[in-house]
């Protein structure tokens, strides 16, 4: 009898440690690696590349919307919690070379996928992504 509650105390134990929850710096370490938008929109594309330091996040992107901008983008952002947040600086090639524009990603790592909301602030108009999905890209 005490033979099997030991046992169990250790099986339990052991799934108790294996299961710990994630911290910001194994979040930004899962979140490293190239990510694509999923658009509804066939010839738009948002793609980005994330190195994590810790809970610091950096990286560079390409974006190209439809009958919209086309640039490149560098990316920082960092992992509070479990909300990653990136901030992009996009420097269009499309349709106007001089123009920069900001934007700024709010989400989360949900079973691998990167869920939130971006928003692109730029002149005339901000370009509202609205809810994003980015998944891994191969």
């Amino acid at each position: 009898m005490i033979q099997t509650f030991r046992i169990l105390a250790i099986g339990a134990l052991s799934v108790a440690m294996g299961c710990r929850e994630p911290t910001s710096a194994s979040i930004a370490s899962a979140v490293s690696g190239s990510w694509v938008r999923v658009d509804e929109h066939p010839k738009s594309e948002f793609e980005m590349s994330l190195v994590a330091t810790g809970t610091s996040l950096s990286g560079r992107g390409d974006l190209d919307v439809e009958a919209g901008p086309q640039g490149t983008m560098t990316i920082v952002g960092a992992v509070s919690g479990d909300t990653v947040n990136l901030d992009f600086t996009l420097s269009t090639e499309l349709p106007d070379p001089a123009v920069v524009s900001t934007g700024h990603f709010e989400g989360g790592l949900v079973f691998g996928v990167l869920r939130g909301r971006t928003v692109f602030y730029s002149q005339p108009a901000d370009i509202s992504f609205g809810p994003t999905v980015f998944v891994r890209k191969h």
